[in-house]
């Protein structure tokens, strides 16, 4: 019984979520499914954009994800600022736990993503992931340091773009910062912090911390 009650409400808030995105059409067809657990703040027609054809429950946001893994946070949410906007084209799942604050910037999905627990995106400017990308858990994407930096009293540009190309996996605990541009068909290794450089070969391992190429001529199987 319960469940049957949990069940109708998600139902019902997914409708009118979907509703206050995309209008009638969305609260008939629900592309996406929210869990209950995800906290939704300043959203409003446009946050949201799907360029794609709608299919229900197309696009996931709070799987459950890995199962041997933890969310860190009992409440995920999504954030929207300044016209900020997530943009998703085709299907895609984002797992528990996740934080995803996009203030002014553009953060563009491609299709068949599949982002693991806890992923914390700060979008400021634009993130782009190409089609087939794979995340582990506990990553982090921040096109912005969040403060000014001054170098000899010049003041350094504080935002930069990120790109992450088609079917590149990163793995787990990894945080990428602003400037990245990352091939199609690479791997990034567990615990790297990939800071603003461009990795520009295909099919290339990359790792440490700070990251570079380790290894030539990779491929990977999901």
């Amino acid at each position: 019984m319960k469940r049957k009650l949990q069940d109708f409400i998600l139902n019902i808030r997914n409708k009118y979520i979907n509703y206050r995105l995309f209008g009638k059409k969305g609260a008939q067809v629900c592309p996406i499914w929210f869990n209950l657990d995800i906290r939704i703040e300043d959203i409003k027609k446009g946050s949201i954009e799907i360029h794609d054809d709608w299919s229900k429950y197309m696009i996931v946001i709070g799987a459950k994800g890995s199962p041997f893994v933890a969310a860190r946070q009992p409440q995920a949410k999504l954030q929207f600022k300044n016209g900020g906007k997530l943009i998703f084209n085709g299907k895609c799942t984002i797992a528990q736990g996740c934080s995803i604050f996009v203030d002014g910037g553009i953060f563009e999905l491609g299709k068949n993503i599949y982002i693991n627990k806890n992923v914390c995106v700060q979008c400021m400017r634009k993130i782009t992931i190409g089609d087939g990308a794979l995340f582990g858990w506990n990553i982090n994407l921040r096109d912005t340091d969040g403060h000014i930096i001054l170098e000899n009293g010049i003041t350094k540009e504080t935002e930069k773009e990120i790109e992450i190309g088609n079917k590149t996996w990163v793995a787990s605990d990894c945080t990428i910062l602003k400037g990245t541009f990352i091939a199609s068909n690479c791997v990034v290794g567990c615990n790297s912090l990939v800071c603003g450089k461009n990795y520009s070969e295909q099919h290339t391992l990359i790792a440490g911390s700070p990251a570079r190429v380790i290894k030539k001529n990779i491929s990977w199987k999901e």
